[in-house]
């Protein structure tokens, strides 16, 4: 079984996740042994470090164990990206580690509920969002992109033709993501 490191600073809180099993399938084979969520400090490079040792240490792993790592990689903070993106580069290439990336939105909807349709969506400020629209298809179990993640105006997103067809043809949609409720109305 693969151990694994999983890295996210796009937004402004800073996400880590040790886990433990293959990095196939959209890690549908893989469970979460510890994480982290620090939204407190947004100046991600001051802790990220700090904060990587504090979780190893809480499962009594070293850095040794750590056979892959997994980074998010956006859309995001342009800044916040960099750093998470280089720490992830740095560490596995000094760990001679196999490096995977994955769209921070679907990173967000990993551990939630199984739903047919979920909408994964971060703040961008300037009254725009990042936005990600997904399913489950419990075939193969496995998340599916339903459309490419953007970046735009939540309301003129959701009267585009494709998304309009999508979520009138669905009976359940799931909304991820930090402070939602103004979205849901």
């Amino acid at each position: 079984m693969t151990r694994w490191l999983g890295v996210d600073s796009s937004t402004d809180a800073l996400s880590l996740v040790l886990g433990q099993g293959e990095l196939t399938n959209n890690f549908s084979d893989s469970k979460v042994i510890a994480s982290q969520f620090n939204k407190e400090n947004k100046q991600h490079g001051q802790s990220l470090v700090a904060s990587v040792q504090a979780l190893l240490a809480e499962v009594s792993w070293t850095v040794a164990d750590i056979e892959a790592v997994v980074v998010g990689i956006g859309p995001g903070s342009y800044t916040g990206l960099r750093i998470g993106v280089t720490f992830a580069k740095v560490w596995a290439t000094s760990l001679a580690v196999p490096l995977y990336e994955v769209s921070s939105l679907a990173l967000q909807i990993s551990s939630a509920p199984i739903a047919p349709v979920i909408i994964s969506l971060m703040d961008a400020r300037r009254l725009s969002d990042y936005i990600g629209l997904y399913s489950h298809n419990p075939i193969n179990n496995r998340l599916e992109n339903l459309q490419a993640d953007c970046h735009g105006d939540f309301k003129e997103w959701l009267q585009s033709e494709t998304v309009s067809q999508i979520l009138n043809d669905t009976s359940q949609v799931l909304i991820v993501g930090h402070d939602t409720e103004s979205f849901i109305q």
